[in-house]
């Protein structure tokens, strides 16, 4: 083999060389072409061999094993050099046949190394199925836990449903996981029993209003109690209650409110009578600010009354009880004809009518209430209910022939609330909210100069 063959053969395999590891490209080019080039210098072709040697030693990635497929053909490139004659006879072929040797034994080094990682690549893999298998086993521990609780929270359930009263003591289940403790009966009305509770997750107090069981399946009722546990679940304002959470399974049907520490208004008005001017004015504006909220969420409560007003240990007032709310912009299809749904003594005429209803309504429900809370007693009086609802279609309450000395300004604003065409009554909660706003200022000015 001349001298040129070789050095196509050499310039061939530098070339591939380079392609598979650009970042030598510099150094290693060079000396190749050194090597090639020029008079042949041992130390750089010992230099050349060494780098070579070393990169097949040191990869383990698909860069080495490129590498070694160079390193095998520059070796079938050596065994040609070396066998062209019998033995060697230059210093060039006594180095290349020892660059033979040690190329050969570095390449099967490699592939050893190559057969190690690939034993520690499958022992690792082994590993995670065994982690894997632990896991899954551990998950169906708690697969199967989770099903004997649910076992007993149907069971528990079951007989909880059948219930129209529950015990001191007795957990529901509530959605999402949740469950609440019973603590003490909160009130009593036609649908069902209202409880204090604890919610069992943070321990915070709750109100749990329930259906009795025999009424769940009433279609109608059930389906005003889902009305009213929407309704207050989207509510988010300080002065209306806002709601937690609806339950529904089998015959037991609920839903959890927020607990207001304070006392109704009609309770304070069973003890006083009435309420102090400036108090009882605050209290129609903490509501009045409730339902403009309403109004832009086209809502009316339709059941505005002292009792379902709950004044906190904070003074501030707020609207409960959304059991008969209504979408302002829908017919109402959950009321029966001929039945008139709402409080006798604190309902609008066009309740009574069952004519479509809006904010205004409230208003007058609200007048009503403001009402009884500076008189001392209900607008209208009867001796039976029908009387007490007849009069409201023909009759605009005047406080000031029942109490002279009720301020001008007082009693204006409740004849306004109470006019019973709902044309001449505030347009809006916004104008309901001036107009008391500007009664109070009159009140802190009066009571001032006094």
């Amino acid at each position: 083999m001349d001298n040129l063959d070789f050095q196509e053969d050499l310039s061939e395999l530098v070339t591939e060389y380079v392609k598979v590891l650009p970042d030598k490209l510099a150094e290693i080019e060079i000396e190749w072409y050194k090597l090639l080039h020029e008079p042949w210098n041992k130390e750089r072709a010992l230099k050349i061999h060494r780098e070579l040697l070393n990169m097949v030693g040191s990869g383990g990635t698909l860069g080495l094993h490129l590498l070694s497929n160079v390193a095998r053909d520059f070796a079938s490139f050596m065994a040609g050099l070396v066998t062209a004659d019998t033995k060697p006879v230059s210093e060039e072929e006594m180095l290349v046949d020892k660059f033979l040797q040690e190329l050969r034994s570095a390449i099967e080094k490699n592939q050893l190394n190559k057969k190690f990682e690939k034993t520690v690549v499958t022992r690792k893999f082994i590993q995670e199925l065994n982690s894997k298998r632990i896991e899954a086993e551990e998950n169906m521990e708690k697969l199967q836990t989770k099903l004997k609780e649910l076992e007993k929270r149907i069971e528990n359930t079951v007989n909880i449903s059948s219930q129209s009263q529950f015990l001191e003591g007795t957990v529901l289940p509530g959605s999402a996981g949740e469950s609440y403790t019973i603590q003490q009966i909160f009130g009593n009305g036609g649908m069902g029993i209202t409880y204090q509770a604890v919610r069992n997750s943070d321990g915070i107090r709750v109100v749990l209003k329930t259906l009795f069981p025999e009424l769940v399946n009433d279609t109608k009722v059930s389906m005003r109690f889902l009305q009213e546990a929407r309704a207050i679940m989207e509510l988010d304002h300080p002065n209306l209650v806002h709601g937690y959470d609806f339950y529904q399974e089998k015959n037991l049907c609920y839903l959890v409110m927020e607990f207001i520490e304070g006392e109704s208004v009609g309770s304070i008005l069973k003890s006083s009578s009435s309420l102090e001017l400036k108090k009882a004015t605050q209290i129609i504006l903490d509501v009045a600010m409730g339902l403009l909220y309403l109004e832009e969420k086209k809502l009316v409560h339709r059941d505005i009354k002292p009792e379902n007003i709950i004044l906190s240990t904070k003074g501030i007032a707020k609207l409960v009880d959304f059991g008969l709310v209504k979408m302002t912009d829908r017919d109402c299809t959950l009321t029966t004809a001929g039945i008139v749904l709402g409080t006798p003594h604190y309902l609008s005429p066009e309740q009574l009518c069952e004519s479509k209803v809006d904010i205004r309504s409230d208003i007058y429900s609200l007048g009503a209430t403001y009402y009884h809370m500076v008189i001392g007693e209900e607008p209208f009086q009867g001796e039976n209910q029908m009387q007490v609802l007849q009069k409201r279609l023909v009759q605009i309450p005047k406080p000031k022939k029942v109490k002279p000395d009720l301020p001008k300004e007082v009693a204006n604003l409740i004849e306004k609330m109470m006019q019973i065409n709902v044309n001449k009554r505030h347009k809006n909660a916004q104008q309901l909210i001036e107009d008391l706003q500007k009664t109070l200022e009159k009140l802190a000015k009066e009571s001032t100069n006094e």
